[in-house]
């Protein structure tokens, strides 16, 4: 008997292309990154004259030796944290809090939305906003980074289309069995929401570790340096003696302006590469159900 294939799940010329089309875009987007990794393991001397590698020359830690033996790196490090975990608490509490008040089209509705999205076309600007800061003494107070970013009116009207989505039947039912407001939203929407809320969620993590500008504005000392503002520092310098070690000739030319450089980069996107991947799957179908109903 002549043995039947099934041609179904062949892979189509077309969808081929597509995958070759996104497999080199991958890797075009990969390689920056595996760069500045390589260039931080290797040595001075061995870059000397080299353009781009693609593995590291001489291999060594010397670069990350030098970047985590820096006085203030775990006191920039607990800033930059400190920020992030209260900056997002603060952050999900008001917009999930606003979203859910929206969602619900209480009386004065269309006063709410115009209040909250007028301020989000016309903004004061850092002047007023730096003058607030200093009239409420947060000037180099970490608590500043945290305020400052606390609400977005555009991840506030994501998060209200997404609750908007629910299906009105359930929390209907839910206040028929007893159910307050309160209990509707943890009960009812937080659960359906949870693909809507990571995204919103990694939205605000993202902004406040990469916080740079508002941090260079309110906290310009060192002491309350977050980690994107001593990334500046040791970027500009033209010797790495800013991260409180000494020059190349102490570090056995080893390390360099350029390694350490490298370094610092890749430390300080570890954190975010670890948790990405984890929520990077809710961000399509959280962003696409907040989108769909105005």
């Amino acid at each position: 008997m002549a043995r039947k294939y099934d041609l179904s799940n062949r892979m189509s010329p077309g969808r081929a292309v597509v995958y070759v089309v996104l497999t080199l875009l991958g890797l075009v987007m990969f390689y920056p990154m595996w760069y500045v990794l390589c260039v931080s393991l290797s040595t001075n001397t061995s870059l000397a004259g080299k353009g781009l590698i693609l593995w590291p020359v001489d291999f060594n830690l010397s670069a990350y030796e030098y970047v985590l033996n820096t006085p203030d790196l775990l006191n920039i490090y607990g800033n930059t944290l400190f920020v992030m975990f209260f900056g997002l608490a603060l952050s999900m509490l008001l917009t999930i809090g606003a979203a859910y008040g929206l969602a619900r089209k209480p009386r004065g509705y269309k006063f709410a939305t115009y209040f909250f999205l007028i301020p989000m076309l016309f903004s004061g600007g850092t002047i007023p906003n730096y003058l607030n800061m200093r009239s409420f003494g947060l000037l180099n107070n970490l608590w500043s980074l945290v305020l400052c970013a606390a609400f977005s009116t555009y991840n506030t009207f994501i998060l209200r289309n997404a609750f908007a989505a629910i299906p009105e039947s359930l929390m209907e039912a839910a206040e028929i069995e007893g159910a307050g407001t309160l209990r509707t939203l943890l009960k009812i929407v937080l659960p359906l929401s949870l693909a809507s809320i990571a995204t919103i969620a990694l939205f605000y993590g993202v902004a406040y570790w990469n916080m740079y500008f508002s941090a260079l504005i309110y906290c310009n000392k060192r002491v309350n340096w977050v980690l994107q503002v001593f990334l500046k520092e040791v970027l500009i310098s033209s010797q790495p003696d800013i991260m409180g070690g000494g020059t190349d000739a102490a570090a056995g030319m080893k390390t360099s302006t350029r390694t350490v450089q490298m370094a610092v980069v890749f430390v300080s996107v570890v954190p975010v590469l670890c948790i990405y991947p984890f929520i990077q799957r809710y961000f399509v179908k959280g962003v696409m159900v907040g989108a769909v109903k105005g």
